[in-house]
């Protein structure tokens, strides 16, 4: 259902942004 879409699309969102911050955490330690 749109329920099920709306979490899947939630999670994927998340995990994204997640994966940005940590990204941006490495670089500033090189940086």
């Amino acid at each position: 259902g749109s329920l099920c879409s709306f979490i899947i699309t939630v999670g994927i969102a998340s995990s994204i942004s997640g994966t940005y911050s940590a990204v941006s955490k490495i670089i500033e330690s090189l940086g």
